[in-house]
């Protein structure tokens, strides 16, 4: 009896890492440079448990090194359903709305952070950019004039 339980033991399989060990691997990964490991653990663990922020940011940047926008963005989106005032992912999100053309978007994002956060070097750069990209040099200037005084 005692070596069929044995036996059954070892036919288990292992228990599936939780979100939180899912996040840490990814972590893990991402420090060693494995960005495909890392996306395919941060996905784990957003799949666990799509409440955690940190992993869906995480995985929103890397999606958008792989230059697929589009679901980048739906990525910080869903992030900012869970947690709406996160600095980190609404600099995220309006970044990478520059990245795909989204100028319209991405300057409502930047605006909305320096309503709230005047000055914020970040996001004031950030607009300068996106100005500059769609092509509004004259106000991109004033923003970069602003950074330098």
């Amino acid at each position: 009896m005692i070596a069929g339980l044995l036996v059954l033991v070892l036919l288990l399989p292992a228990a599936a890492p939780g979100a939180d060990e899912a996040y840490r691997a990814g972590e893990a990964a991402f420090r060693a440079g494995d960005t495909q490991a890392a996306e395919g653990w941060y996905r784990k663990a957003v799949e666990l448990d799509p409440t955690n922020v940190e992993a869906l940011l995480q995985l929103a940047k890397l999606v958008s090194w792989r230059n697929a926008l589009d679901e980048s963005i739906e990525i910080y989106r869903r992030a900012l359903s869970v947690d709406p005032g996160n600095l980190q992912g609404r600099l995220g999100l309006a970044l990478v709305e520059s990245w795909a053309g989204k100028y319209g978007r991405a300057t409502e994002t930047y605006e909305g952070i320096l309503a709230e956060h005047p000055g914020h070097r970040e996001a004031t750069l950030g607009l300068a950019r996106t100005r500059a990209w769609a092509g509004d040099t004259s106000r991109a200037r004033g923003i970069y004039g602003r950074l330098l005084d």
